[in-house]
């Protein structure tokens, strides 16, 4: 039996969760880990890329998972130097279903 309980301080517990993230409207030749990094940094730090973006077929955007502290979901432009040129690109969470071999 407990004689008393002490409350921990509010700064030792730290949320954390994985969000999956899409990366919309960046150029494919600009694709790779340090320009994603880059980009999500300010959100969180990537686990894993969703994609295997080196041999993906579908080029409209790159699905990656990261670490964030954000307690609301992920809906935001960038604008990115590029060249000397200003672009707009899109960060979007989303969410990732897995499907099972006993679902198909």
């Amino acid at each position: 039996m407990f004689m008393w309980l002490s409350m921990g301080e509010p700064d030792e517990a730290r949320f954390e969760q994985i969000a999956w993230i899409k990366i919309v409207g960046l150029p494919i030749r600009h694709w790779s880990e340090p320009n994603f990094e880059k980009i999500i940094a300010k959100n969180g730090k990537i686990l894993a890329p969703v994609d295997d973006f080196k041999h993906k077929v579908n080029l409209s955007c790159v699905k990656l998972g990261i670490l964030t502290s954000r307690r609301t979901n992920i809906n935001e432009e960038a604008s990115i130097e590029i060249g000397g040129k200003f672009i707009t690109i899109g960060i979007v969470e989303f969410e990732n279903s897995f499907e099972f071999d006993d679902e198909k």
